[in-house]
């Protein structure tokens, strides 16, 4: 059983693309620079704790694990998060590419492969 509060939202990027972004931050940035490895929001990748809760409980009953439920308490009013400006690593050719549904998906298909 899941439990969801309500947190503000916060920039979310699935770790194959963030080694990808250290490895185009090590091949091809500048010394001295500062480089936000970051979704910045794209692919919908910036979400609240309870949004990624109902994402995950979505993606439960789509592969028939039914039993996962969620809990949440009242609705809270979101307020703006923190996303960082990923500019800098972009203009060296990195993007991201996988969406905040896809990471979840495959991160609950990978931990399924261990579970009865």
């Amino acid at each position: 059983m899941l439990h969801a509060p309500s947190f503000e939202a916060r920039d979310n990027i699935y770790v194959a693309d963030a080694i990808d972004g250290l490895l185009y931050m090590c091949q091809y940035g500048a010394a001295g620079h500062a480089y936000n490895i970051s979704s910045c929001g794209e692919n919908g990748n910036c979400a609240t704790i309870d949004e990624i809760s109902r994402k995950l409980v979505e993606i439960a009953h789509q592969r028939g694990r039914n039993l996962v439920q969620l809990v949440s308490g009242p609705d809270i009013a979101h307020t703006p998060g923190i996303m960082l400006d990923n500019t800098p690593l972009k203009t060296l050719g990195w993007k991201i590419t996988t969406s905040l549904t896809q990471g979840l998906e495959q991160t609950f298909d990978e931990i399924a492969k261990t579970q009865p």
